[in-house]
């Protein structure tokens, strides 16, 4: 049974390009910086520094 245990804690490496936010956010993210930056404005820069980490 441990053995079993050890099987299911197995690292499994996650792909979030796969999920439906991930796609959403790489279709949309351009055109709201675009959207922004035609305003004069931006995202503080904690913001958008984790939408770039996210797409990575």
């Amino acid at each position: 049974m441990l053995a079993q245990r050890r099987e299911s804690l197995a690292y499994e490496q996650h792909q979030p390009e796969q999920t439906l936010l991930y796609q959403l956010v790489e279709a949309h993210y351009p055109a709201l910086i675009d959207q922004l930056a035609q305003q004069g404005k931006s995202l503080p820069d904690h913001v958008y520094g984790e939408f770039e980490a996210y797409l990575k």
